[in-house]
């Protein structure tokens, strides 16, 4: 029984002792020495299961790389009981591995982009083709140089065609300097959140003068405002939709143009989208205009990049969903 606790083939159990914090094994290789050992003669016995860089398991050493991917150093470092800048070099070690290992291709349809992770948001370049990471960088180190001097770096740039990016003015100039033959496509995800936003904004507006029932519903029942219509399959949320939009009428007004927005992005041809924004345009009363500001500057300023989506309809969206 003892034989088995360490679930390491090479080495055979001699005794064990346990104390509060650890166990203590003493054991030796279940592996015959070396065939040319001699008597009196110094030899490193053959220890398939352990590092032999480091005091640890192999089985170790694959444990903390993969849990380096999901958690800080120091979190690891926590979990096993060893030294944070251990976990740091293993790590460090095992990226520079992949790195020897893998084939870097520049892809056709490149992401820029940014995502929270580690209570930090990160610079992140995607193969939006083959919804892959690429790289990550620390957001701070994201300004317009920084992504220029990436840019610049990459291999065989010009088979870049299509580049997908949030609404940030670096990344537009940063591509136009360094790719400017490839199409600008702001990624549809940050355009249909800016509606999303609006709504937000009009419901928090509405909490100053009602009682504290309606306050809580307002609170209670939000997510049901940022849902497709056509997607309440609970009949429970399509009444509190219903209740919503009944009882603060400005809020009613802006669902449905919410609900416009995101239609035009089921339009089939860049010609049709423009129609769809023109219509959805002109039915934004005065009153709500100051809520839907972001948006409809956005889609000014913006406008040549955002219908480029309507020609070219690529998205991260699926690349940094596995990020989070």
């Amino acid at each position: 029984m003892i034989n088995n606790m360490l679930n390491l083939p090479s080495l055979k159990i001699i005794d064990m002792h346990e104390s509060e914090s650890d166990y203590r094994f003493l054991v030796e290789t279940a592996l015959p020495p070396p065939t040319h050992w001699e008597c009196y003669e110094a030899f490193f016995e053959n220890l398939p299961d352990m590092d032999v860089n480091r005091s640890v398991t192999n089985r170790l050493i694959d444990w903390i790389q993969e849990a380096s991917l999901e958690k800080t150093f120091t979190s690891v470092a926590d979990d096993i009981g060893v030294d944070e800048k251990t976990v740091r070099n293993i790590f460090n070690d095992y990226v520079a591995e992949l790195e020897v290992q893998t084939e870097f291709r520049t892809p056709k349809w490149l992401g820029l982009d940014e995502v929270h992770l580690l209570k930090n948001y990160r610079f992140v370049v995607t193969d939006v083709e083959n919804k892959s990471v690429i790289d990550i960088l620390r957001k701070r180190n994201s300004n317009k140089d920084v992504v220029i001097s990436y840019l610049s770096k990459l291999k065989d740039i010009d088979k870049i065609e299509l580049v997908a990016m949030d609404m940030w003015r670096p990344y537009k100039d940063a591509v136009n300097m360094v790719i400017p033959h490839a199409k600008i496509v702001i990624d549809k995800l940050h355009v249909v959140k800016l509606a999303n936003e609006t709504l937000e904004k009009i419901r928090k507006a509405n909490r100053q003068n009602v009682s504290a029932k309606e306050r809580r519903q307002l609170m209670r029942d939000r997510y049901v405002l940022l849902i497709r219509r056509k997607n309440l399959n609970d009949f429970d949320d399509q009444i509190k939709l219903q209740v919503l939009t009944d009882m603060f009428p400005l809020l009613g007004q802006a669902y449905e143009l919410k609900e416009q927005f995101f239609d035009i992005y089921e339009a089939k041809t860049v010609d049709e989208a423009y129609k769809l924004y023109q219509e959805w345009l002109s039915n934004v009363p005065k009153e709500l205009m100051i809520y839907f500001e972001d948006l409809i500057r956005a889609m000014t300023n913006w406008e040549e990049e955002i219908f480029n989506y309507f020609t070219s309809p690529i998205t991260n969206a699926r690349v940094l969903k596995s990020l989070n």
